[in-house]
């Protein structure tokens, strides 16, 4: 699934940007011993929302990216799909564009140990750096 577009997150995003985060993030969450209230949910889209981006495929929502751009460094903040799109390139296809994009620069994140996800950015050449007691913290070096 190469055929997407990134478009800036509104205001009115919001209610859909709570739903894609509750459908794939609070399983991992709560696997992990985190267990967060609805508001903790909010405050998790709500941050860093001037750098969230819709994923859009053939006139649908399919994910979020939401990542900032450092002086050296890209730092994805957080990467969604909706579980309907998952396994299908997208989260590959988005994340090897960003790259392309922004080359001359590492691009950081973390991942929560049990996400698959962890996966999908080894082969793609992150590398983990650290972690913490339920994050990978993962790093791709400029190439």
């Amino acid at each position: 699934m190469k055929n997407y577009t990134l478009v800036q997150a509104t205001k009115a995003d919001f209610d859909i940007l709570l739903k894609l985060r509750l459908m794939t993030m609070a399983t991992h969450l709560e696997n992990a011993g985190l267990f967060l209230s609805e508001e903790q949910h909010k405050a998790r889209v709500y941050e860093g929302y001037a750098h969230c981006f819709l994923i859009h495929c053939n006139h649908q929502i399919v994910g979020m990216l939401k990542y900032k751009e450092l002086p050296n460094s890209i730092y994805i903040m957080q990467l969604q799909i909706f579980p309907a799109f998952q396994n299908k390139g997208v989260g590959r296809s988005v994340v090897t564009q960003l790259i392309q994009n922004k080359q001359g620069k590492n691009i950081e994140l973390t991942v929560l140990k049990d996400n698959p996800a962890k996966n999908l950015y080894e082969r793609l050449g992150f590398i983990i750096t650290g972690e913490d007691e339920h994050e990978y913290f993962m790093q791709r070096l400029i190439n």
